[in-house]
């Protein structure tokens, strides 16, 4: 299915930054450590709290050297002047061309707050805790910072707001240097819960556990992962638009959807009818519902071969042997006009990933051929 993907920070910050997140654990960062009342106490506390930093970093830079070279350096500049939406522009320009350290991710949350762009600020505390140690510096300062926020929720802090069209318009897609497998989370609409770290580290983990080979296709092709919510929290419109397959039901009760190259998970279904927020997605369904999405961005990194000559041959071949009863109970797997190719695909491959729900085991035994095929694409 396809959605029309709105430019939020959750999409644009992980599809045109290559922060190289992996080499930045190590990384250090002074944390906040003390609570907060007032919208201006809070906005100076999170200067005052770069301040440790700033300072060692301008202690430690070379006296020989007076010139400031690097987008970083000048972002400390422009964030110890209080110019926060040129330190937002540097922060992220040091992220896009100099590979970014989990430092420069935490500044560019701090410069969006200060700026009084509070979405933008959430979006990369998320982004950057979901990316990192959870134990580490950086990854325990967003986490403080984003109850600090909740504890003060205002939007604007007396701060140049980023308008549009402003500096930071800079943050469009298309980003040469973006990579696959980047993980970011979804900021909840109001009154919807957030996302958990169970969820995060249930998709973390069923992102590690894809063979090596099956990565390095969703990274070559920059595919990108959103933790969402709920799945209108990613797309507002989905709730008024059905969904292929589920009998006019929308995007409300819709756990994980891929659309090209990027997959969304929800942790939350809503009632279609009285659009109450349910319980979690169990771990464990969320993981096989996300090794499915993957085997949909799979076929989309090699050209659709759901809809090639080969595989459609075998699918038709299968299908045909496979009883009236097995045909309702499996109708899913079975729609028309190439969907039903593409979601037995995306099913088949996600039983070689690691889905062995009864619906994926179900498929490998009617579908033969199809399975034959599926293996021998992707070597598995």
């Amino acid at each position: 299915m396809r959605h029309e993907i709105s430019q939020d920070i959750s999409y644009e910050i992980s599809h045109e930054v290559n922060p190289k997140l992996n080499q930045i654990r190590q990384e250090s960062h002074p944390r906040i450590s003390r609570k907060m009342a007032a919208n201006t106490v809070f906005v100076t506390l999170i200067v005052a709290f770069a301040g440790s930093l700033i300072a060692n970093f301008i202690l430690g830079a070379s006296a020989a050297s007076g010139a400031v070279t690097s987008q970083y350096e000048l972002g400390i500049k422009a964030y110890q002047a209080h110019r926060y939406s040129e330190a937002a522009t540097f922060f992220h320009n040091s992220i896009a061309k100099e590979g970014g350290t989990a430092d420069a991710w935490l500044y560019l949350g701090h410069s969006f707050y200060a700026a009084g762009d509070r979405s933008r600020a959430e979006q990369t505390y998320r982004t950057l805790q979901a990316n990192v140690n959870k134990y580490s510096p950086q990854s325990i300062t967003a986490g403080r910072s984003l109850r600090l926020m909740r504890m003060t929720g205002a939007t604007n802090f007396a701060r140049a707001a980023i308008k549009p069209g402003g500096s930071l318009n800079s943050l469009s897609t298309g980003t040469p240097n973006s990579q696959g497998g980047q993980i970011t989370v979804q900021s909840p609409k109001i009154g919807h819960p957030e996302v958990s770290s169970t969820a995060i580290n249930t998709i973390r983990a069923a992102f590690d556990g894809l063979p090596p080979s099956i990565k390095q296709l969703l990274v070559a092709g920059n595919v990108q992962i959103v933790i969402t919510p709920t799945m209108i929290d990613k797309f507002p419109a989905g709730a008024y638009q059905a969904r292929m397959g589920y009998n006019g039901a929308t995007d409300k009760s819709c756990d994980g959807l891929c659309t090209g190259r990027l997959i969304v998970m929800a942790e939350h279904k809503i009632n279609e009818v009285s659009d109450e927020v349910g319980p979690a997605v169990a771990p464990a369904a969320m993981h096989d519902n996300f090794l499915h999405e993957t085997g949909h961005a799979v076929d989309n990194c090699i050209n659709g071969y759901a809809q090639s000559p080969e595989f459609q041959a075998a699918y038709f071949a299968d299908i045909a042997k496979i009883s009236d009863d097995d045909k309702s109970r499996l109708s899913y797997f079975l729609q028309k006009n190439g969907q039903g190719q593409a979601e037995t695909f995306a099913e088949l491959a996600s039983y070689l990933l690691g889905n062995h729900r009864n619906a994926a085991g179900e498929m490998v035994g009617k579908c033969p051929a199809s399975f034959k095929c599926v293996r021998e694409k992707l070597g598995l």
